[in-house]
């Protein structure tokens, strides 16, 4: 089965447009990927919520669970290919969405890419999947989060994005409990940095 691309509401969607629509005419909105085409006409493709952990939550059982929702992301298309990513915040179905930013590196590329080998793995074909992102950002991870809606909170697939900080390993499916404990392996390897340079 398809994985299950989710809509926000139409105020979160509007606020994006709006923003992005401002953007090109005041001619602040410069992509890299676009090259030369710097008016190129974008469209908002495959919005996806957005949830953080932070480093003290990586530590606790049952970590991805907690993960706060943040935001919205979209990739941005040009009709062609992907260009970049925009983010607006909005922690929830009741608070405002505000915009965030746009992002054109590598964890763009990455998240489209390994999105479009997802839908052909055999355990996605058969399930009921739901996209998301997943962020870290004291670990610097990011990751694709294939959540499982036949079993809720279990079967779930988490994809790293490059660059993935080892022993996660860039555009390579695993579940929770692998991409856990990697997380945790992480999370003592910058401590243990931490406390060499002090």
């Amino acid at each position: 089965m398809p994985i299950r691309v989710l809509q926000p509401a139409d105020a979160v969607e509007r606020v994006m447009r709006d923003q992005l629509a401002t953007l090109a005419r005041e001619d602040g909105l410069r992509l890299p990927a676009a090259g030369a085409a710097a008016n190129v006409a974008l469209s908002l493709a495959l919005p996806h919520p957005v949830f953080n952990l932070s480093l003290a939550q990586v530590a606790e059982p049952g970590a991805t669970q907690r993960a706060v929702m943040s935001g919205w992301r979209w990739l941005l298309t040009d009709g062609q290919g992907v260009l970049a990513a925009a983010e607006a915040t909005a922690s929830g179905p009741s608070s405002r969405a505000v915009f965030s930013h746009v992002n054109s590196g590598s964890f763009v590329q990455s998240a489209a890419a390994s999105l479009r080998e997802a839908e052909d793995w055999p355990e996605v074909k058969a399930g009921q999947f739901a996209l998301g992102l997943l962020r870290v950002p004291v670990l610097n991870v990011m990751a694709l989060w294939l959540r499982n809606e036949a079993r809720v909170g279990e079967g779930d697939l988490f994809v790293p994005l490059a660059p993935a900080p080892q022993p996660l390993v860039a555009g390579a499916p695993i579940g929770v409990q692998e991409f856990e404990s990697g997380l945790r392996q992480l999370a003592a390897t910058r401590g243990q940095g931490e406390g060499a340079s002090n």
